[in-house]
This record gives structure tokens, sequence and C-alpha cells, in this order.
């Protein structure tokens, strides 16, 4: 049995397609799951540990994006919109255990009745209000790093001013 949230919703589905351990997986520090543009017909869940989603924009540069930690979803776009590629690069940033369903074997390990699109409409529901959450979070903190560095700013040219203001008067006494 995973070691897991209380919330029956979840935990129907948790039982019914990520208890088998013959589809559970072990990162290290470190390791890449899931590469930016690569192929991925899986959804993960994160049984333990926690990973880093990031994405490289044109230019190369990597921007984290936000953190996954155990009992929450990885692949949920490529899993659900069946394009079957990721849109992020999702590392480990410790020692992790995940379990995954993949989209060909879903008739065979579904347990559930009903289409798997509307049983997991909660974990897709939930994973885009973290995911909201988080890019909020992080906007947040970035307005507040731009409003520091604004106001460092304002101080370093004031000081300017001040010390050519200050060279122009000493100047002027030198000659009286």
């Amino acid at each position: 049995m995973l070691d897991q949230k209380e919330n029956s919703d979840l935990s129907f589905l948790i039982e019914a397609y990520f208890n088998d351990e013959s589809r559970w997986i072990c990162l290290k520090k470190g390791d890449v799951l899931i590469r930016q543009g690569s192929p991925n017909d899986r959804l993960y869940l994160v049984l333990k540990g926690a990973l880093t989603a990031s994405a490289s924009t044109g230019d190369g540069r990597e921007h984290e994006l936000f953190q996954i930690v155990p009992h929450m979803f990885v692949g949920v776009y490529s899993f659900f919109s069946q394009t079957y590629k990721s849109l992020l690069t999702v590392t480990a940033e410790e020692d992790s255990g995940l379990a995954y369903i993949e989209a060909g074997q879903l008739d065979k390990i579904r347990k559930a009745g009903g289409s798997i699109f509307e049983e997991f409409v909660p974990v897709i529901i939930m994973e885009l209000m973290h995911r909201y959450q988080q890019t909020l979070e992080l906007n947040m903190e970035r307005e507040r790093t731009i409003k520091k560095l604004l106001q460092s700013e304002k101080m370093a040219s004031l000081g300017q001013m001040a010390a050519g203001i200050a060279h122009e008067l000493n100047n002027a006494i030198a000659v009286l």
C-alpha cells in the first residue's frame, strides 16, 4: 500500500492505478525523469522525494517553474492531451520514488468504470491549481525582487548625484 494523503477521491485512483510495484521506479538526485520535447506516454505519481520542473527558452537558458513533491502527478499534460510529448524537463532534486501508468496499457490495468479521463478530472484540476499557485508565488517573488532592484538603483543614482554635487561645491569653495 502506498503512503498517501487522506483524500477519498484520489485514494481510489491511487489504489486502482498506482499500486503495481512492477511500475515503480527510483531516481537518484540529479537524474532526469523526462526532457522537454521528448516523448512521454506515462503519468507518474510521486511517492517520495522531490523533483523540479523546468523549461528551456530559445536562448538555451533553463528556468525552474515549480517543485513536485509526494502525492503530485508528473506528465499530466502529455498524458491527458494525448500529445505524448513533454513540455518540461523534470529532474530529481533528491532520491525519489515514483509509480506510473502508461497510455498503451490502460485497458490492461483499468479497474474502474467510466472513462479514465473522467476519473482523473480531479487530478487534472488539482495539478492546474497547484501549478497556478506556484506560478503566482513565483511572479510575486519576482515583482518583489524587481522593486528592490529599482530601489537600489534609485539609491545608487542618488549617491552618484550627491557625490557630483559635493565635487562641484568643493571646486567652487576651492576657487574662493
